[in-house]
């Protein structure tokens, strides 16, 4: 049995599932002009039309009485109001969840162990980026194949790492922690692991400190 029914060529919903958001609405607005504004920030995307039907409003006589009748249940002045609301409601939920994405991405970048990627015998842990977990792939910036010897028949593989400083800077600024010392920038503080599958694992010499 199918969930869906048409007006005007419209498919609409037979049961109103959207949920209404749990934001200030505006004291005068009722239950199915909640709906309205629900459906057209969301499944009708910005469309009044779709959104007056959505909400079970009964459409009139023809397509054009009825958009007439959205039209003017949109230029409500409580309508526009609760848009308002609703959208700056969508747009700080997203900028919150995108500032605790870069917060995670940093702290991976900043806290990570190279044993993640390395095993006890300096092979690698795994044999392609695709392996490699989100959570740990977040602290690799680069890898590089060479191939040696006189059959170049010898590769090795150089990882390079997050530079754990400067994320660690990026996370303080972030979570607005104090900085006692300003990271210097200049200073490439970027560990790289060259590791040789067929021969000894190396570890560059990380810059001396001035």
């Amino acid at each position: 049995m199918s969930e869906m029914k048409e007006i005007f060529g419209i498919e609409i919903p037979k049961s109103k599932t959207t949920d209404i958001a749990d934001i200030e609405w505006p004291e005068e607005i009722t239950n199915q002009e909640k709906l309205f504004v629900s459906y057209y920030i969301s499944d009708a995307h910005w469309d009044p039309l779709k959104a007056f039907l959505f909400a079970g409003y009964n459409p009139g006589s023809s397509i054009q009485s009825s958009r007439v009748r959205a039209h003017n249940l949109l230029n409500k002045d409580h309508i526009q109001k609760a848009i308002d609301i609703y959208t700056d409601t969508v747009i700080r939920i997203n900028k919150n969840r995108a500032k605790v994405n870069i917060i995670e991405l940093q702290r991976s970048r900043a806290f990570y162990d190279p044993a993640m990627l390395i095993n006890a015998d300096g092979s690698l842990k795994y044999r392609s980026l695709e392996e490699v977990p989100p959570e740990v792939r977040a602290a690799i910036d680069g890898i590089e194949t060479k191939w040696y010897g006189k059959n170049a028949d010898v590769q090795a593989v150089s990882v390079k790492l997050a530079d754990r400083d400067r994320a660690m800077a990026h996370l303080t600024k972030l979570l607005n922690l104090n900085e006692e010392k300003e990271t210097d920038a200049s200073k490439d503080t970027t560990p790289v692991i060259n590791i040789s599958i067929n021969g000894t694992p190396q570890i560059s010499e990380l810059p001396e400190e001035d």
